[in-house]
């Protein structure tokens, strides 16, 4: 079954990319007052990027040639915002947990209805690591009323392989309890 990973065009809640398209959108709100608040965010994309004014970011943006890849790039800003207690950056990562929790819960729902808990191997980029994003995403996936009770897994090794492992396993023991 198809689920998720359409790209940035449809979303991509919780990608890289994702952080860094709200970021950008943060950073025009606070700059041009439709948000009041102060973010870390504003500089620490310009100094990335070399820039000394907010209004340098929409040719860049905008840019022949302009990848998903290297807007993804600039998610770590986020993430270091957050971690040093930036609200707007915190906000952001908060809203991509959402999302991500709630993506979680669709998928659980779409592949085994109601049944169950099976695990959640946390993979990706940015999940991997140890950051706010992370974090936030475990805790919402611990108190998600669709997902209580599955394990959260950090893979030890190859992530496609430890993702197949656990769904085999999962699915052998749901065969021999519905046996029983």
């Amino acid at each position: 079954k198809e689920w998720g990973g359409w790209g940035c065009t449809f979303g991509d809640d919780g990608s890289g990319y994702d952080v860094a398209y709200r970021s950008f959108c943060a950073i025009a709100r606070c700059h041009d007052g439709r948000d009041p608040r102060e973010t870390s965010l504003t500089g620490k994309v310009l100094a990335r990027l070399g820039m000394s004014q907010p209004m340098q970011l929409i040719p860049w943006a905008y840019g022949e040639g302009k990848e998903w890849a290297k807007m993804a790039d600039l998610a770590p800003l986020c993430l270091e915002g957050a971690a040093e207690g930036d609200k707007v950056c915190s906000e952001i990562i908060g809203e991509c947990t959402t999302a991500l929790a709630g993506s979680v819960a669709a998928l659980r729902r779409r592949l085994f209805g109601g049944e169950g808990a099976p695990p959640i191997v946390l993979v990706g980029g940015l999940v991997s690591a140890e950051n706010p994003l992370a974090r936030g995403l475990q805790e919402k996936l611990r108190t998600h009323g669709d997902l209580r009770g599955s394990e959260i897994i950090r893979p030890r090794s190859e992530a496609v392989l430890g993702a197949a492992a656990m769904a085999q396993k999962w699915g052998q023991r749901r065969n021999r309890e519905d046996r029983c």
